[in-house]
This record gives structure tokens, sequence and C-alpha cells, in this order.
């Protein structure tokens, strides 16, 4: 067992909280300022995640999080596509959040699939989720600010496939104009604003979800690149009949509007769900008999 992040934990371990014990079962990863392990309600013998911040920790960050994450919750972001908080506790002087437990993140879900890459039908359903939980923070004004693969959720790919929640919001932000210059999104996601450290808003978030629907079609992160001077725009190509060259020309449409540079001409996430890829009304017509 992992004992990353000076967090010292090994498998069968009891951590108690003031309503039940979890019992440490397997490390399914670290972040920021902690680890993740999976867990077993001792009461309810239910499978949890949980994510432990140690004590050493960015204070006001631990405190942020726990901030936005209650706010979710009593907003019941789980609804949106959003992970689901059931608890939180310190124990230890650590911070402990307690999550419902997923399945596998988009990025290893991808490595499943030949070519390792999806196709536009797997696409669709994904950005119309990932839409609905960024029109969801946008009217909580909240801004994920670390939006990638890796915190992106399959509930279950076997049995719920391409049912996906968002995760991690140690990087969420709800005060951007105290925060213009602040290093947020991984690289490979990071909109123009903040790569130039300029004010921005919640198209940040728009910009990473345009990259990431790029990669799921590609098999590839959109922008590869080690560093922010090497961060250049490719070309997408694409072959096949009609009615898929039709849908691969409106995906690509859709991609260029979650993909403008300036973060005020960029699609928001309510266009998106109304946008023809997602709601398939350019199959209507011509199209409608296709399968």
């Amino acid at each position: 067992m992992s004992q990353k992040r000076g967090l010292k934990i090994k498998k069968g371990d009891l951590i108690p909280s003031p309503t039940t014990e979890y019992q440490v079962q397997k490390y399914l990863g670290c972040g920021a300022y902690g680890i993740v392990v999976r867990c077993r309600d001792v009461s309810t013998n239910e499978k949890v995640a949980l994510k432990m911040i140690k004590s050493t920790a960015c204070t006001q960050c631990e405190a942020d999080e726990v901030v936005t994450l209650q706010t979710l919750k009593e907003l019941h972001s789980d609804m949106f596509n959003i992970v689901r908080l059931n608890d939180s506790f310190t124990y230890m002087e650590n911070h402990y959040f307690v999550f419902e437990h997923l399945d596998i993140d988009l990025h290893k879900f991808m490595k499943t699939n030949p070519g390792r890459h999806l196709e536009l039908k797997q696409i669709r359903p994904i950005l119309q989720q990932l839409g609905t939980s960024l029109e969801f923070l946008k009217s909580a004004g909240i801004i994920h600010a670390d939006l990638k693969p890796q915190n992106i959720m399959m509930v279950d790919h076997i049995r719920k496939p391409l049912k996906v929640k968002v995760i991690d919001f140690g990087s969420a932000c709800n005060n951007p104009e105290e925060q213009i210059g602040d290093i947020l999104q991984s690289l490979w996601y990071r909109s123009p604003e903040i790569l130039q450290k300029t004010a921005f808003n919640e198209a940040i978030d728009v910009w990473s979800l345009g990259c990431i629907a790029a990669e799921l079609f590609m098999g590839k992160p959109l922008f590869s690149a080690w560093n922010e001077t090497g961060m250049t725009i490719p070309r997408l190509w694409g072959d096949d009949d009609q009615v898929e060259v039709s849908d691969l020309e409106c995906f690509v449409g859709l991609l260029e509007q979650m993909l403008m540079m300036n973060q005020f001409e960029r699609i928001t996430p309510r266009q998106i769900l109304q946008h023809p890829f997602v709601t398939m009304s350019h199959f209507e017509g011509p199209f409608r008999n296709s399968s």
C-alpha cells in the first residue's frame, strides 16, 4: 500500500469517523495534496473512495475545497454528473473526504478501446453529460479549473457504459478575479487566457472539454507539448460514408466553437447541449432512416 505524500496507510487499516469506520482496501491514486484509497464502510459494507489530505498541505486550499464540495452537495450536484460527497471529517490532524466509489477514469477507459480512441457515437453521450456538468457549475458560480480525462470517471464501464461523473475539485474556484496569474489547469488542457495570465471565467472549462473531446476522437492529446511554447493546434482527419462524414463535420464544428481563442466567443455549456452534434438534429431529413 502506498505511503505517498507523507500519508502512511496500509491495507486493512481502520480510519474512524464520528459515525463509522472505514477499512482501507486498495490504493487508487494521488492528487496535489494527498491520496485516494478504496475503503469499506464498516457499518454499511459499502465501497467508498476516501480522499486523504495530509496535515501539512495548504490549509487554505483544503478549506476552499471543503466549502466547494459542501456547496455542491447542498445543490444536489450528483444529479448533474458530479461525484457525490458522502461525508467529510478530520482524524489525526488529516482531513478526509468520503465519496461514492466510481469505476475507472476516462484515460484508462480509452485504453480498453481498439486504437485507444472512441467513436463519435460514444463521444456524444459523454459530451452531453459533461456539458450538463459545466452548465450546472456555471449556474453555481464554480469553475472546475482542472478538467482532464483523469478527472472524469466512468460510473461502471461494464454495466453502465459511457455514464460519467466529474471528480477532483481541489483546484476549483469561484473568484477568478483574485486568481489572475495563478497556474491553473493541467498543461495539455490549459486555455489561452490561463497561458496568457489574463482575466478568465468559466469558459476555461469549455476549452478543456474541447481538448478532451478531440483526444477521445484521435486517441491522443490534442496538445501534447511539454511546455507552454509547444502548444499548437493540429488538424483532425476522418473518412467514412456520407452519414458519418456529416457527423464528423458536425463534431469538428462543435470542437471549433469550444476551442475559440477568444473566451468571449467560445460556446457556452448550454449551447453545447443545444448543438446539433449533441441533439443529433443534423441527422433529420435525408438521414432519418439511417441506423
